[in-house]
């Protein structure tokens, strides 16, 4: 008896590929980055990231949420535990004494600096697999997409 010939499946939709490769790479990064930040140098993506914003120049604890769109307190508890580990300084503003300044301490300059090397060495290796003529066009694509998400969804954690 013949068995019923099975169409073949629909090829995937837009969404479905963007979201499996956005799943994909951001699995790859997490599988490999961060234990490799927390092994090397005792931080975390978000230590990192929080601390490199500080260092950039975002100054207070609400405006550093804000810019990495993450909640108040989430936010609170990173900075908690980078004032722990020295790699922080916090300050009275001295425009405005009920507010907090953040800034990064002579430690935290330090490791930052190894950290990016490390996170630089981690980039360049994806990079790698792309050809040479194709890796700007790769990080402007990305770059859109970021302005992009941000446009549409707003700026908000």
């Amino acid at each position: 008896m013949l068995q019923p010939l099975v169409p073949p499946p629909e090829p995937m939709p837009l969404t479905e590929h963007f979201m499996a490769s956005q799943w994909k790479l951001n699995q790859a990064l997490g599988r490999h980055l961060a234990p490799l930040m927390e092994r090397k140098h005792g931080l975390g993506l978000k230590d990192l990231m929080v601390l490199g914003h500080i260092r950039a120049g975002v100054q207070y604890p609400t405006e550093l949420a804000s810019e990495l769109q993450i909640p108040k307190h989430m936010a609170s508890r990173v900075i908690e535990d980078l004032l722990g580990k020295g790699l922080i300084e916090r300050s009275i503003d001295p425009d405005d004494s009920r507010r907090t300044r953040l800034s990064v301490s002579p430690a935290g300059t330090a490791l930052l600096d190894e950290a990016r090397v490390t996170v630089d060495a981690a980039i360049e290796q994806i990079f790698e697999h792309i050809p040479a003529p194709q890796r700007a066009g790769v990080l402007a694509a990305i770059q859109t997409l970021a302005h992009a998400a941000q446009t549409a969804f707003g700026n908000q954690p």
